[in-house]
C-alpha cells in the first residue's frame, strides 16, 4: 500500500498506516533539517539538506512524506527508515532515519 501512495519513494517508512495521519505539530509549515551525519558519512562533505513542508492545516507524518517524496529526499545510506519526526526547535524539525 505504501508503495502505492509514495510510488517515487527513495527510503522506506517505519510507521502504520494509523500513524501517517497523525499531527507532527499544529504549525502549518515546517523546516526539516537533515545533516548526513551519520557513520555513513564519516569521510563525506556531503551538504545538509533543508526541506521545506507547508500545508493549509495542521502538518502530518503523510504530509512530511509526501513533501520529502516530492523534493527527492534520499538517505543514500544504510540508514533508510524513517522511524520518527521531531522538533528541534520553534519550526525546525529533524528525522530520525535507522538501519
Amino acid at each position: 500500500m505504501m508503495e502505492e501512495e509514495f510510488p517515487d519513494i527513495q527510503f522506506s517508512i517505519a510507521l502504520v498506516d494509523k500513524e501517517l495521519d497523525e499531527k507532527v505539530c499544529e504549525e502549518t509549515e515546517i523546516h526539516i533539517y537533515y545533516p548526513y551525519n551519520c557513520y555513513c558519512y564519516e569521510y563525506s562533505m556531503k551538504e545538509p539538506d533543508l526541506f521545506v513542508v507547508r500545508d493549509i492545516k495542521p502538518i502530518t507524518f503523510r504530509r512530511v512524506v509526501e513533501e520529502l517524496c516530492y523534493q527527492g529526499f534520499n538517505p543514500g545510506c544504510n540508514h533508510i527508515f524513517l522511524e520518527d519526526i521531531y522538533k528541534k526547535n520553534k519550526n525546525e524539525y529533524g528525522l530520525w532515519m535507522a538501519s
